[in-house]
């Protein structure tokens, strides 16, 4: 798969020899500090075939994709690029090996999602665990465990990403990382190796999103010019996944919130029919909000229709600074915006 060369061609002209040493392309350079910031990369699927699998950019830079395009997977990747692909014509199958697609988002509005997609003609199969994709002469057969065979000119990885950290040589360089990346402080420096930063992907700390990554960047070079003059504290962070139509979550689920003995009440309005998606003819659209009880501050926030993207900053913005239910009510929204809804969910 044409990414992960791309990361493994990186492991092999790149790597740290000892704590402050650092081998590119057979030359050898020292350095005070490091930061490493390599990034994620497909997670490797270990099957038969992977081969043939495209990943993301290969999709993206691919000049035709056939009639028929399997996504392998079901985050973020495959619901983004699924809808695009049927637009553009495409029988689109997508096949996720769980029991629950956008795992990292409200169930409920993840479920609105899916019907959406399967309405508009592209089929969500989930429990369905791939198991190898063979090469027909041209034509693909992803063939999943459970007995279903799916035919495809394209086949595309959406199963995942991970830290691109692998053949860096962090053991000789005493950096300690794990599955979720290189183990750092709230300064961004490794444990076990105070020379070397890690921000981005290549951290094990914090959400890895693109604004998330520039934050740990700024403290690590803050850091590296003033020692200890910077520290990550990650306020409120929004995740947005740009399907169609898009969905956003920021703060807590339910789960979470009891987890730590806070009680919440959660919310779960269909807005499909209300003005912001009425107006636009959004045939799919809901909201689920999370308020503690008594104080009534908000505490998570799911939404889903084709101005949540910006409307869930709103939210976090909200969130961060302790407001409540009722101070969101009391606003003034431009109507008929997505914000507008906002007094309505609670």
């Amino acid at each position: 798969m044409a990414r992960r060369s791309r990361c493994d061609a990186l492991a092999r002209t790149c790597a740290l020899r000892r704590p402050d040493v650092l081998d590119i392309g057979g030359v050898r350079y020292s350095a005070d500090r490091i930061v490493v910031a390599t990034g994620a990369m497909p997670r490797p699927l270990r099957i038969p075939g992977e081969e043939h699998v495209l990943d993301s950019e290969d999709f993206l830079a691919a000049g035709h994709v056939g009639p028929r395009v399997v996504f392998v997977g079901g985050g973020y990747v495959s619901f983004e690029f699924a809808h695009i692909a049927a637009a553009a014509g495409a029988k689109v199958t997508i096949l996720h090996r769980g029991p629950r697609v956008l795992e990292a988002f409200d169930p409920d509005l993840a479920d609105m999602v899916v019907s959406g997609y399967r309405s508009a003609g592209i089929d969500v199969f989930t429990n369905a665990t791939v198991t190898e994709v063979r090469d027909d002469g041209g034509m693909f057969t992803v063939v999943c465990e459970e007995g279903l065979e799916v035919f495809a000119e394209t086949i595309v990885h959406g199963a995942g990403r991970v830290p691109a950290i692998s053949g860096l040589g962090l053991e000789a360089a005493g950096i300690e990382h794990g599955r979720r990346g290189i183990e750092v402080d709230g300064r961004m420096c490794s444990v076990g190796n105070e020379r070397v930063y890690a921000v981005g992907d290549a951290s094990a700390t914090g959400a890895p999103l693109t604004p998330v990554a520039t934050a740990q960047a700024r403290v690590a070079v803050g850091d590296i010019l003033e020692p200890g003059s910077a520290e990550f504290d990650p306020p409120v962070t929004p995740s947005v996944v740009f399907s169609d139509p898009v969905l956003a979550s920021v703060g807590m689920t339910v789960e979470q919130a009891e987890a730590q003995g806070i009680q919440v009440e959660a919310k779960l309005t269909d807005t499909s029919g209300w003005a912001a998606s009425r107006r636009i003819g959004q045939r799919v659209s809901g909201a689920k909000t999370i308020v503690e009880r008594g104080s009534g501050r908000v505490v998570g926030a799911n939404l889903l229709g084709h101005t949540v993207g910006e409307v869930i900053n709103v939210f976090a913005v909200a969130m961060a600074c302790g407001q409540t239910a009722s101070d969101l009510k009391r606003a003034i929204w431009a109507y008929p915006t997505g914000a507008s809804e906002i007094p309505h969910l609670f």
